[in-house]
This record gives structure tokens, sequence and C-alpha cells, in this order.
């Protein structure tokens, strides 16, 4: 939904439930937002239409209510847009498909949600890409375990510095039989635990938030390896008169970045008498 933050989203569609009773119209993307009065409804098909507000959050989700008493209620033709923007972002608007039942050996049962999330990988895929990012962020700058430390641009350098440390390994790989073992149980290592992460993160269709967070820590594992690959490509390229200065520098540079994430992001942020305590964090709120 990016192309809706900041900007109002309109919903509408269709509902029939009994008379005299009277639901609650919700969009969700992080906060509940609601019309001021709920809708009655007339026992007939009536057509709803309203508009909510997203905010910096990259997840919606439009809340379908149903009855406390469990009466039973309809709902049909689904839509939500962007106001001024053509197009439906509800794939499945009149439920023309239920979601998927995949039923698996006892012994893996556990495993079911995620081959659901695999096998609807239209709606999905974005969750992954962003959990995978968000590993990433996590490994550099994060804090609290959900807030990133660092902004996009501020990023940038230890991305290259991966990059760098990529191209050392491949060269390192190609030209020292000694070390393709040691690099090769190392890569293994990052790939099952990566594996691990992505059949593991809960990334369902049909829920609004991506819940990635809980499911990626446990990437952390591979963190370890990825440091010692990192360490062997940057000291493989590096000539070897200037090795130490490299590595001094380098450490002077991850610790002056921890001072960074310290006075722009952790201080602001347990400091803040707001809720949510991200209102203090400029770049956070801001999209990073």
């Amino acid at each position: 939904v990016n192309a809706a933050q900041g900007n109002p989203v309109q919903v509408q569609g269709w509902v029939k439930g009994d008379i005299g009773q009277s639901i609650p119209l919700i969009c969700i993307d992080g906060m509940v937002h609601a019309p001021d009065s709920p809708l009655s409804l007339s026992g007939a098909w009536q057509f709803f239409s309203y508009e909510c507000e997203p905010t910096a959050s990259s997840n919606l989700a439009i809340y379908l209510s149903a009855l406390p008493d469990k009466t039973p209620i309809y709902y049909d033709a689904i839509s939500v847009s962007v106001l001024g923007q053509s197009g439906n972002l509800v794939r499945n608007a009149s439920f023309e498909t239920v979601q998927r039942v995949i039923r698996l050996p006892i012994y893996i049962s556990g495993m079911q949600n995620s081959f659901v999330s695999f096998s609807d990988w239209q709606l999905t895929a974005r969750g992954y890409f962003s959990g995978l990012v968000w590993v990433l962020v996590q490994y550099w700058s994060a804090f609290g375990g959900t807030q990133p430390g660092l902004t996009r641009t501020q990023l940038l350098p230890y991305l290259g510095m991966m990059g760098i440390a990529l191209v050392g390994c491949i060269h390192l790989y190609s030209r020292s039989v000694q070390m393709r073992n040691p690099l090769a149980l190392l890569i293994s290592a990052v790939t099952l635990v990566v594996a691990a992460m992505i059949i593991r993160m809960q990334v369902y269709p049909a829920t609004f938030q991506l819940l990635h967070f809980s499911s990626a820590r446990q990437a952390m594992i591979a963190a370890v390896p990825v440091s010692v690959l990192m360490a062997l490509g940057l000291y493989h390229l590096i000539p070897s008169k200037w090795r130490y200065q490299m590595a001094s520098g380098i450490i002077l540079f991850l610790f002056a970045t921890n001072i960074l994430i310290i006075y722009q992001a952790i201080l602001p942020f347990h400091g803040c008498e707001l809720d949510p305590k991200v209102l203090c964090v400029d770049f956070i709120m801001n999209g990073g």
C-alpha cells in the first residue's frame, strides 16, 4: 500500500444483515481508524462507502465486522482504492476463491501455514522480501527487536561493505583451494539458517500484520558465519601492508555507528512520553 501512504483510501462494497443491527466500518494500519457512526443494516443488500487515511505503515487491513450475536452477515464486491487513482487493491473482491487448505501429515502439520503462504505467493512475496530486508537492518542497526537505528541512506555504506566482502569471498574461493571447504561450510550454514527463517516467517495472506519480526530473529544465528565471511572477504582484498590500518578503521567506524544509533534513535525512543514511542524518532515516522 505504498501508493496509499498519506493519501485518503476509499472503501466500498455491499453488505446484507438483519434489520436493526449496526456494524462499525474499520480500517487498520497498525492503528484503528473508523468513521464516527456505525452503519445501520436494513435487512436487504445495501451499498456502503467510507474513507480512511493510512499513516506511514506498509500494511493496511479493511476489517469486515461481524455481529456480536453471531447472526449471519454477508459482504460482496469489496473495493479499496486510493482516491484519484483507478484500480482495486483487493484481489479477491467478491470471494471468488477461498483460501487454500493444505493437509499435511501430523509430524509436519506445524508447517501448514507456511505452505499456504508459499502457495499464495502473489500476496505474500512482498512480505517475505520485507522480512529479508528487515534481517539486514536488524543485523546492522536494530534495537528493541522491531526498531531500526539507522536510516536507509545511512545503511548504504554497510551494504557496500557487504558487497565488497562478497566479491572478496568469491575471489578467495576461486584462487585458494585450501579455503574452499571452510568457505563452503560457512556459506552452507548461512543458507540453512536463511531457509529455516523463511519457512518459519509468519507471512499470512489473510492478515494485514506481517509477523516476520518474531521469526526473523532466528536469522541472528547466522550472525557469526556472516561476520566471518565478511572478515575473510575484506581481509583477502585489502593489501597486506594496509590490513592493520583498515581493520582499525572498520572497528572505529562500527564504534561510531553505535554512538550514532544511541543518540539518533535509542535515547529519543526510550525517553519518549508519547504512545507509540516511535513518534519521537523522526526518521522512523517519516519512513526512513
